[in-house]
């Protein structure tokens, strides 16, 4: 049992108190997103059947959320079949990351949840998925029940991630605590993905835009062309124009005929479906596509398609929709380039010339998806002599001391006449160590 179960264990045999038939509940949450950059809150939900036994939402501190965070503590539970849902928490409550979990409470249990970058805006069950692969872990669509089986057993088991470093395991799912730093304000770091947005609710509910995420940023752009509805039917279909208003487009559905506003029919008293108007075919939109960097896409048009119901023509709408493509290969996604801090001037012993380096990331569409490259930037920076400062051999691996002299680590191993090692400092004539006096 590792220290924050053993933890968790000794806090709920606490909660639980003497009662055998009292159930105890400890959840933590481990993930590697960022503390009020990724996420600014955190909500814990406990389900026993129908019925939520348990609740706990709180503000997010500052931390290592990589280790277990103790975040709710439930009692009272009854025996049996519990699930809990953790959920991280964008503002305007936007969901960041959920995940449930089911266990079987007995008596005192200590639940650790994994909430991963990688599951961001991942929806289970996926293509092919099991249809109890409902929650997300690690990426990967799977059973709620999985335990510490879902994933990985070691942190070999997680792959290194060009844009988010190495991987770890924790409680059977690979995570990366070095993604949060490796993408701009609002983004989260995915291990497949690069830099992607933290939350994106971007469905304003007006047919007349497009809603797409770029970035972290929710864009409604004009749908110059898609079908929408004034609320008149005689005068035939309507059309988004390039300002974002809906427009009629015509023509009017009974050109030659009565038409009837309140029944929603055109007046010519038909026999057949040969006696109504010809079918009205609407333009077609313009091609909307699910994020920047996609390549197909799909457009629409209105039909209205006529036929005979007691001795009226009854409209029939519907909407037609074809594929259309675009190229975006290498085009800038995701905000383009940004660039970390610089780290400041880093110098070796006893010199007196060095670098300042600093990470930068292009992001760029790559295969459908915004891929994240770094390349490092580098100048040169300078300091004055370090004669008679204080430093470590090289070539000794740290472990002899001396001073500075002429940009070279100099006076080394002098109080016992002997030469470094990589152990450190040893005696010309015994070759044991020796260390100041």
């Amino acid at each position: 049992m590792s220290g924050a179960r053993r933890w968790l264990f000794t806090a709920l045999v606490a909660l639980a108190g003497c009662d055998p038939s009292s159930g105890a509940l400890a959840v933590s949450v481990i993930t590697d997103l960022e503390p009020g950059a990724d996420f600014i809150g955190v909500e814990v939900e406990v389900f026993q059947g129908a019925d939520r036994v348990g609740h706990q939402e709180a503000i997010v501190a500052p931390g290592d959320w990589t280790r277990p965070t103790p975040l709710a503590d439930v009692v009272g539970l009854a025996p049996g079949r519990t699930r809990v849902v953790a959920t991280l928490l964008a503002p305007r409550r936007d969901v960041v990351v959920s995940r449930a979990v089911m266990i079987d409470v007995e008596s005192a249990h200590a639940l650790v949840i994994v909430l991963s970058s990688s599951c961001v805006r991942v929806e289970c069950p996926g293509p092919g998925d099991p249809a109890d692969a409902t929650t997300c872990a690690g990426g990967l669509c799977v059973a709620p029940d999985c335990g510490d089986d879902c994933g990985c057993a070691s942190d070999r088991d997680c792959p290194a991630s060009a844009v988010c470093g190495a991987g770890r395991c924790a409680s059977g799912t690979c995570i990366y605590p070095d993604g949060a730093r490796a993408c701009p304000e609002g983004d989260v770091c995915h291990p497949a993905r690069g830099c992607v947005a933290a939350s994106c609710a971007c469905d304003d509910g007006d047919p007349c835009t497009v809603d797409l995420c770029e970035g972290s940023r929710c864009v409604h752009r004009p749908r110059e062309g898609a079908p929408c509805d004034d609320g008149v039917f005689c005068n035939g279909p309507d059309r988004c124009d390039e300002a974002a208003a809906c427009v009629n487009a015509g023509p009017p559905p009974c050109a030659l005929a009565a038409c009837d506003e309140a029944a929603a029919t055109c007046i010519v008293g038909c026999e057949t479906d040969a006696d109504c108007p010809a079918e009205v075919l609407g333009s077609w939109s313009e091609c909307e596509y699910a994020d920047e960097c996609a390549q197909g896409g799909e457009r629409t048009r209105d039909v209205t398609r006529f036929t005979c119901v007691e001795r009226r023509c009854a409209p029939q709408a519907s909407v037609e929709a074809e594929l259309c493509t675009r190229v975006t290969e290498w085009s800038s996604c995701g905000g383009g380039e940004s660039c970390e801090p610089w780290t400041g001037c880093r110098f070796a012993d006893c010199a007196t010339s060095g670098r300042d380096a600093r990470l930068c990331y292009s992001r760029t569409c790559r295969s459908g998806a915004c891929r994240v490259t770094s390349r490092e930037e580098s100048t040169p920076c300078s300091r004055g002599s370090q004669d008679g400062q204080a430093c470590a051999s090289n070539t000794g691996y740290g472990y002899c001391h001396g001073t500075c002299a002429g940009a070279t680590c100099a006076d080394l191993c002098v109080y016992c006449d002997g030469f470094c090692s990589i152990g450190g400092c040893l005696r010309r004539v015994d070759s044991s160590y020796c260390t100041p006096p």
